[in-house]
């Protein structure tokens, strides 16, 4: 009987390395692992040698008895889910920096046709956590994020220009033919006082590269106040220039609606 698949499921840059290598492919597209697949063809020999022993000892690679002969049975449930992160469709990567507490963490969402997968780095190699829908991954990553359920005012748009950008930053007074004059001390509190500084990362993925050229980047800011409105800002091509741009004032449930647009957007089949 094949070893059953429980999650969340870590593997080992090697039994990585070694299943990358029986599919045919190279590189997790998007997740980086420089140690995965050495240049230097010995070092390489050396860690695919490594990941058989190791997936022979995990399990995962069983002898067969068929017709009087022995076969090595590689686990075919676990290898679907390394095929779905080696050819994805697109690849989402959320940087999610907690102000308080200092601290800074890296998940990876991968959309495959038959699969959605949460990935996070470890010491040795991946974790991994099959999602059952798209809609899951939303949900999971506006709680991650912790995006409030919903808001005391509606969604909100405005195009913020670099003047009231600067604004917003010294705490100013809004700028004469602001909309929503009431509104403006909740984004001043976001900049002033954010509880978490977010950055998310979508591209899509062709024959297994990751196209970083179509990548496109948005930051979300949730507020410290009482209100803690969660603010989605961009997509700006550098994030580090702030320049402005469209800044969305959502909840839970319009996150949730934003991340299907722009997933369908990002998709192979729109942007080419």
């Amino acid at each position: 009987m094949p070893r059953p698949l429980t999650f969340p499921l870590r593997l080992s840059t090697v039994e990585l390395a070694y299943l990358l290598a029986t599919l045919r492919a190279s590189a997790l597209p998007g997740i980086p692992l420089p140690s995965l697949l050495p240049e230097d063809p010995q070092a390489r020999q050396e860690q695919l040698r490594q990941g058989y022993e190791v997936l022979r000892e995990q399990g995962w690679i069983e002898e067969v008895e068929q017709h009087g002969r022995v076969y090595m049975d590689l686990n075919s449930y676990l290898l679907e889910y390394v095929a779905a992160l080696a050819d994805p469709e697109v690849v989402i990567q959320v940087t999610r920096s907690s102000v308080p507490e200092a601290t800074t963490q890296v998940i990876w969402f991968v959309v495959s046709p038959l699969k959605v997968i949460s990935v996070g780095q470890t010491e040795d190699g991946i974790v991994l956590l099959p999602l059952a829908s798209e809609g899951e991954m939303a949900t999971t990553l506006a709680q991650w994020l912790d995006i409030p359920a919903s808001a005391e005012a509606p969604s909100w748009h405005v195009q913020v220009t670099e003047e009231a950008l600067k604004s917003l930053k010294e705490g100013a007074a809004p700028l004469s033919g602001w909309e929503r004059p009431e509104l403006w001390q909740a984004l001043v509190d976001a900049y002033a006082h954010p509880r978490i500084v977010a950055e998310i990362q979508m591209a899509p993925a062709y024959s297994g590269r990751l196209q970083e050229a179509m990548q496109r980047t948005w930051r979300l800011l949730v507020g410290g106040s009482e209100t803690q409105r969660a603010w989605l800002i961009g997509p700006e091509e550098d994030m580090a220039a702030e320049t402005g741009g469209d800044y969305q004032m959502c909840d839970r449930p319009c996150f949730q609606e934003w991340l299907h647009q722009a997933l369908a957007a990002c998709r192979p089949a729109a942007v080419s």
